[in-house]
């Protein structure tokens, strides 16, 4: 009998520093993709879009200007309402600054990527 709560106490160990450590990886590696520079998260954008040597450094500035912005909006805490209203113009503000430095083509190609992403968020929603 005592060797079975020997082999249940280590197996229970066992299960406790597994678990503690896959906690751990998970932190660890979190903050990584949140402490990434905008511009490292929207390359593929830039990529699809095709965005000139000339264009990279006005987009990648209006890019973190405006993911500053929706981050506070995002911790902020008003209401859904009211976050969803301001989203909205903010996002009507950087399609505009984006709009004034891309050609038209490339503003069709970076608005079918926008509507691309919000159907992917909605599905997630849904799901």
């Amino acid at each position: 009998m005592k060797n079975v709560k020997i082999i249940f106490a280590t197996l229970l160990f066992l299960i406790m520093f597994s678990i503690n450590l896959n906690a751990q990886t998970q932190e660890n590696q979190l903050p990584k993709v949140k402490n990434m520079d905008p511009p490292q998260k929207v390359n593929n954008t830039r990529l699809q879009i095709g965005i000139t040597p000339e264009q990279q450094k006005p987009y990648d500035a209006i890019v973190i200007k405006y993911a500053g912005k929706f981050e506070e909006l995002k911790a902020s805490t008003s209401t859904k309402e009211e976050k969803l209203k301001a989203f909205t113009g903010l996002q009507s503000d950087k399609n505009a600054e984006v709009k004034k430095l891309l050609t038209e083509d490339q503003y069709k190609i970076y608005l079918r990527v926008q509507e691309e992403r919000k159907e992917k968020v909605q599905r997630r929603i849904i799901q």
